[in-house]
């Protein structure tokens, strides 16, 4: 039985409106199956979620949110889902180091996920002509 996922925003998740309402639609329909939610967003905000991904997704269900601002573009999401489902946003911005952020288990028991460990570890393996290439440092 699936109890969280992980997912990692992607351009194509906001490039149009109705990919954006997809995307949201199944974060919605997850949460209310009873799976918690860890919503990565590292692109910067388009025009359909001028906010970003989590401001647009719990507009949804609330009528407030916090969203990313012109200084923290980029966020992380955490959601429980529970009778009454509680977020947790975290703004940040390029350069910034990745806060740990918790994947709910249950209702009352999450584990904190390491993002800034995890991402490094993983980028030390990437072979070095892919780290030019996406450090735009590519000589061919």
């Amino acid at each position: 039985r699936v109890v969280g996922f992980i997912d990692i925003v992607s351009p194509g998740n906001n490039r149009m409106l109705y990919e954006l309402k997809r995307f949201l639609n199944n974060l919605d329909d997850a949460l209310e199956r009873g799976i918690h939610l860890l919503v990565v967003d590292v692109h910067p905000p388009g025009k359909h979620d001028p906010r970003g991904v989590h401001a647009a997704f719990w507009e949804m269900r609330s009528s407030e949110s916090h969203g990313v601002s012109f200084e923290q573009p980029l966020g992380l999401s955490a959601y429980r889902a529970d009778v009454t489902p509680i977020a947790y946003f975290e703004p940040l911005a390029a350069g910034n180091s990745l806060p740990d952020m918790p994947i709910f288990l249950t209702p009352d028991y999450y584990v904190n996920l390491p993002l800034e460990t995890t991402y490094l570890e993983s980028w030390q393996g990437v072979p070095a002509r892919w780290k030019r290439v996406l450090e735009g440092q590519n000589g061919d």
